[in-house]
């Protein structure tokens, strides 16, 4: 059965989002500890690997000769969480479209799928909601890419909430409105949190690798396919 509707994830999925990522732990260490990162190519293997950010943060600390101390750790981290949930770090630090994004959703319009986006943005200030919904949106006109779905989801949600949860939830909206099946629906994405949501619903999935995971990852996760990128997406 051909799908009939494609759900794609944003960041690390049709937009790269590793130069926002890698400066808010730049940033964060200039200010907590008067010393910048060096090493960000460390950062990026280390959280496609799945490593969770305190334990990057650690690793850091003793490459740079500071203590490794739980209460600089949280200091530095949420520092680093205010940066991204900050409108004008958004701003100063754009994603980049991956290449031949807009191309792959075109094509996959013009072979009868349906095209949901949904993006979910963890902020620690809820009062930024408004200003972070409008520069993604800006965003998505400004690469073209807003007018080639059928539905935008941008779900903010604060730290500590159950990711997975939230795009579940987003995904059965597209199912109800929509009148889809799970097995008519393809999910794509860069990590656990779209693509588990995908297969617990029985959809089908597949993992790319411009994000935040490693092939052994998406592996791990069994996912159905995994590709280099958004540009080499075929229909099931």
């Amino acid at each position: 059965m051909q799908a009939k509707a494609v759900i794609f994830d944003y960041h690390g999925t049709l937009v790269d989002p590793w130069k926002r990522y890698l400066e808010s732990f730049s940033q964060a260490m200039k200010k907590c500890c008067n010393s910048a990162v060096t090493d960000r190519e460390f950062i990026k293997e280390q959280r496609r690997a799945g490593t969770p950010t305190h334990k990057i943060l650690e690793s850091i600390l003793k490459k740079s000769g500071f203590p490794q101390s739980s209460e600089l750790i949280e200091e530095i981290n949420n520092y680093r969480r205010t940066l991204v949930s900050s409108p004008d770090f958004f701003r100063e630090n754009p994603d980049t479209l991956i290449e031949s994004a807009k191309e792959t959703l075109q094509k996959m319009k013009k072979q009868g799928a349906k095209l949901f986006l949904v993006s979910l943005i963890p902020l620690l200030d809820h009062s930024e909601e408004r200003k972070i919904k409008k520069l993604i949106h800006n965003q998505l006109v400004a690469y073209e890419l807003e007018k080639e779905f059928s539905e935008v989801f941008i779900e903010i949600t604060p730290y500590g909430k159950k990711f997975g949860n939230v795009k579940l939830n987003a995904f059965k909206k597209i199912n109800e409105k929509n009148g889809f099946s799970s097995n008519e629906c393809v999910v794509v994405g860069d990590s656990e949190i779209e693509l588990n949501a995908g297969k617990t619903l029985g959809m089908k999935t597949v993992g790319v690798l411009t994000g935040m995971s490693s092939r052994e990852r998406l592996e791990k996760l069994k996912v159905d396919r995994i590709i280099g990128s958004v540009a080499e997406l075929e229909l099931f």
